[in-house]
């Protein structure tokens, strides 16, 4: 008799109701003894929950006794599983299944509310979505816009930035193309278009949770893939933002003693290499001429605290040239285009201004110190050290005349006053098209 002729006459000999009582007791042992010892049984976040289902993809063994249990309860081939079989199972169990085995879950809406209720429960749900392993399966009919709106705003550390993130940010996750993922992509537009064109109060409460860089990197890519005009967005939202970028700034910057420790990155910078990363300064640019005079002068005691950083060791230094090159991203035009030569640029021109009166003298000599900067036959090529400098001074170099003598002066003349060298890739850019 085969495996399967044997379970099924042993389902039909003790009846239905007897093997869901052999099931949950199973269940419950594996539970306590099933691969104790290694894995996290308590995961409350998403990226927790993605992280057991990565790690369960490398031990897919060729037999297991989950996999009898199930065969207790559950009848057919199709990879699905009800909401009675996944509660009763801990964070291992579970991890195999949808990490291992690609099981999807099959829950009617009304049951999936209940079970929502739980914010640990739904880090697992969006998890399931965000690790959708066969994303052509029509979508199920919770996936609806009051999950995205309870993802997103009402956890929004431990699930909704980082369900964000691995939809719009940067993450391997979000470069599927199918329609499963366009509806998820569609639903997110719809919550944050509606949240940061709506009531003050809500995007307020929202953006104020919101973290730099990575938080903002996905809302701007947002807002480039769904083409939300920047014009459109309520002037009260975008003060909003700027609010909450010099917040987190003077965040980070209070933090740099503590990242010496661990050599931490705060911001990120190997990854400004990436498209989103410069979306995301590049909007900030645009939205700089709405900085508010007090968000003017916090940011002028910023650079004057990390201007103390460029007089101590490689650390300090590196630093205060990382959150130098940052500001000067946010203050020059990334993009092709720029502001009309007639646009009200005060603000943009006072940012400049402080940034010429406290960092860039300093940040000038270490950029010159550069070989590669300045020395066209230096055999090195794009690095995480060099790009963000290299790109830098090609943005200055590439301005309209007209620009650089009005509205971006004060850079321009403090790199004149400083550097002693030829600068930098107009010699590069002619000696590599001849």
């Amino acid at each position: 008799m085969s495996r399967s002729a044997l379970t099924a006459s042993f389902k039909e000999a003790i009846g239905s109701e007897r093997c869901r009582i052999v099931f949950d007791l199973l269940i419950a042992s594996l539970n306590s003894t099933y691969r104790a010892g290694y894995r996290t049984e308590h995961p409350k976040s998403l990226d927790e929950w993605l992280n057991l289902f990565r790690a369960a993809e490398y031990d897919l063994p060729f037999t297991d006794p989950l996999l009898k249990c199930l065969g207790l309860v559950r009848t057919g081939a199709e990879l699905s599983l009800g909401l009675e079989i996944i509660a009763k199972m801990n964070a291992t169990l579970r991890s195999l299944l949808l990490g291992a085995f690609a099981y999807q879950l099959d829950v009617p809406a009304k049951e999936m509310d209940r079970f929502l209720a739980d914010e640990n429960e739904l880090a697992f749900v969006a998890a399931c979505l965000i690790d959708k392993d066969v994303p052509k399966d029509p979508c199920p009919e919770w996936l609806d816009k009051s999950l995205i709106n309870k993802i997103l705003f009402e956890h929004w550390h431990n699930i909704g930035a980082p369900f964000l993130h691995h939809t719009y940010g940067l993450s391997y996750r979000n470069t599927a193309e199918d329609p499963f993922y366009d509806t998820i992509r569609t639903l997110l537009h719809e919550c944050l278009y509606e949240r940061i064109h709506g009531d003050p109060n809500k995007a307020s409460a929202w953006f104020n949770e919101v973290h730099f860089p990575d938080d903002f990197i996905s809302t701007f890519s947002w807002i480039s893939d769904k083409k939300v005009d920047l014009a459109d967005i309520p002037r009260t939202s975008i003060a909003i933002i700027l609010d909450r970028f010099v917040i987190e700034l003077r965040r980070l910057v209070t933090e740099i003693p503590a990242s010496f420790v661990d050599s931490s990155d705060q911001l990120k910078t190997f990854q400004l290499h990436e498209w989103k990363y410069l979306n995301a300064l590049a909007h900030l640019h645009y939205l700089s001429v709405h900085f508010s005079e007090e968000n003017q002068k916090i940011l002028k005691r910023i650079c004057f605290e990390l201007k103390l950083y460029y007089y101590g060791g490689y650390s300090a230094v590196l630093t205060a040239t990382r959150y130098t090159e940052i500001l000067l991203l946010v203050c020059l035009p990334i993009a092709e285009d720029d502001f009309p030569t007639d646009y009200d640029d005060e603000a943009l021109k006072t940012l400049l201004k402080i940034l010429s009166d406290t960092l860039l003298v300093s940040y000038f000599h270490v950029s010159e110190r550069q070989e590669d900067l300045w020395n066209p036959q230096v055999e090195i090529g794009p690095t995480y050290s060099n790009f963000t400098r290299a790109r830098i001074h090609k943005i200055i170099d590439k301005l309209n005349p007209d620009l650089l003598n009005q509205r971006y002066a004060s850079i321009s003349d403090c790199r004149k006053q400083v550097c002693v060298l030829a600068l930098p890739s107009s010699m590069r850019t002619t000696q590599n098209e001849t």
